[in-house]
């Protein structure tokens, strides 16, 4: 059967080797266009989603998505994406800041009930927190 489909290629001028090559380059295309849809992604995301991420942070992960294109969105996806995590804090020292925006809004929330900070202010940091 194999050797019916190779006799039958080569009878229309297509080899073997021709095959491989163009399966190679579809699949090499299909990763270019891969790399591209995470790249985009990853911009877009830490540009216009993610509004309280640090500049440099976003920067980073910009940057770095460029150098390497298809793992630095996969780890992006899990640490920011999925366990709500960034870099840097506030503050820009700490590196994987574990405080969730639900920690922030604990925290606010005794500030208010220890009268350092008016209702006011509580509640337009609480809107600055959960859109």
């Amino acid at each position: 059967m194999i050797i019916e489909i190779i006799n039958c290629m080569s009878s229309i001028g297509l080899f073997p080797f021709d095959f491989f090559f163009v399966v190679f380059s579809l699949l090499s295309l299909l990763l270019g266009l891969l790399t591209l849809i995470l790249t985009i992604w990853v911009i877009y995301d830490t540009l216009v989603v993610q509004e309280e991420m640090d500049i440099i942070e976003k920067l980073i992960w910009i940057i770095a998505s460029f150098i390497i294109p298809v793992i630095i969105p996969i780890i992006y996806y899990i640490i920011v994406k999925r366990n709500d995590k960034y870099l840097f804090d506030e503050r820009g020292s700490r590196i994987l800041s574990s405080e969730t925006r639900y920690d922030k809004l604990e925290k606010l929330h005794e500030l208010k009930e220890k009268d350092i900070i008016t209702e006011e202010e509580f509640e337009r940091e609480k809107e600055k927190l959960i859109p």
